[in-house]
């Protein structure tokens, strides 16, 4: 009884030890409790802090990147600035050196300029004086003055009309070389003028030789009418040769001369019924020219101390026309009809005939037809001009 009893008040003291044990746990327990609810309040402070702070130092961060940049910038402005400096206080010492130069300079010219201040007070009294007479002098001047200057406006006038005066005797005169001078002249690519296929006098001979080319395309008729007026020519013109003429000089004042040639028109070689070798081989090439209206080459061929008529013919072809040398491309015996021959052997065949008849070594000079006037070195030159020609 008493060991039971023992036990269950051993059991309720360890129950009650238990229980105040507890009680100690439990108010232990609620103070922690409280100092959690605490700490916990000071962490959501400190968070909120922390992410401000955070905030601020990010920012602050942005603030420093940007002073940098700006830091860079002013560092680079600086040490030009610095630079240009250096520049700037060379240039001001320069610059100050001259000014001192300069400030002498002024001194000088301010004791220069007292000293022209007294000469001035003279000169001003001087001037007054000749002022006066000025006037004077100015009045009787400008009178002078209008009156010249209207004798000048007259012979301004006068002056113009003369130029104009004089160009037109230049031009004249100039015009009335050419045409003289044509005559005797020579080379000269004014031979163009002489051959005249289409004027009056030469159409109606020539019509009057052949009646005209009644068909272009036939070419026994063409043959036959150019053969007919290289007759005409033989038998109607008679050779006279060439007596002195007049030569103009270029220049007015020049000095007459006369040389014994003289080349005439076609017209006045008709009209004359006399001409040596170039006025007969003129006077065919127009003929001929206005028989095929310009449609067939015929020129006028010069060699040495001769004149004569060539047709080309394509192709390598060539008929030469010498009225004068009584010589004609032709078949020879017996019918002697006009043909044309391979220009090499026409060309040095003829060239051949002068040389037996008394000009020694002759060679091609120059051709020339209404249409082309061409000069050359050589008898070679002419004929490798004539087989390029097209």
């Amino acid at each position: 009884m008493n060991r039971s009893f023992a036990i269950i008040v051993l059991l309720l003291c360890i129950i009650i030890s238990e229980t105040a044990f507890y009680l100690q746990l439990y108010n232990r327990y609620a103070g922690l409790q409280q100092e959690h609810a605490a700490l916990t309040l000071k962490y959501e402070t400190l968070s909120s802090q922390f992410v401000a702070l955070n905030s601020s130092y990010y920012n602050l961060i942005s603030d420093f990147n940007e002073l940098s940049s700006e830091f860079a910038v002013l560092n680079e402005t600086y040490l030009k600035i610095a630079e240009n400096y250096s520049e700037v206080s060379q240039h001001y010492g320069d610059t100050l050196s001259k000014y001192n130069e300069l400030e002498a300079e002024f001194t000088s010219l301010n004791a220069a300029y007292t000293g022209l201040l007294v000469n001035y007070d003279q000169l001003e009294k001087d001037y007054q004086q000749l002022n006066g007479t000025y006037a004077e002098a100015l009045s009787e001047l400008s009178a002078n003055y209008t009156s010249l200057q209207n004798a000048y406006n007259q012979l301004n006038v006068d002056y113009q009309d003369t130029e104009q005066a004089y160009s037109a005797f230049v031009d004249s005169y100039a015009k009335l070389v050419r045409a003289v001078n044509l005559h005797s002249v020579h080379p000269t690519p004014d031979e163009t003028s002489l051959i005249t296929p289409f004027d009056d006098a030469v159409v109606a001979e020539m019509l009057e030789i052949t009646g005209g080319w009644s068909n272009q395309s036939d070419w026994n008729e063409f043959w036959q009418d150019v053969y007919l007026m290289y007759r005409w020519v033989k038998d109607n013109i008679i050779y006279r040769s060439d007596g002195d003429y007049p030569v103009l000089p270029d220049q007015p004042n020049g000095t007459l001369e006369n040389w014994p040639e003289m080349w005439q028109y076609p017209t006045e070689t008709l009209a004359l019924g006399k001409g040596d070798c170039e006025d007969m081989a003129i006077l065919l090439t127009s003929l001929t020219l206005a028989y095929s209206n310009e449609t067939v080459w015929t020129e006028v061929i010069v060699i040495t101390q001769h004149a004569a008529v060539y047709i080309p013919v394509s192709p390598g072809q060539i008929c030469i026309l010498d009225v004068s040398g009584n010589y004609y491309t032709n078949t020879g015996s017996p019918s002697y009809t006009i043909t044309s021959k391979g220009i090499d052997q026409e060309v040095n065949k003829w060239l051949d005939y002068w040389n037996s008849h008394g000009i020694s070594n002759p060679q091609v000079q120059w051709i020339f037809s209404s249409y082309i006037w061409q000069q050359f070195d050589s008898t070679d030159a002419f004929i490798n001009w004539l087989y390029g020609r097209t």
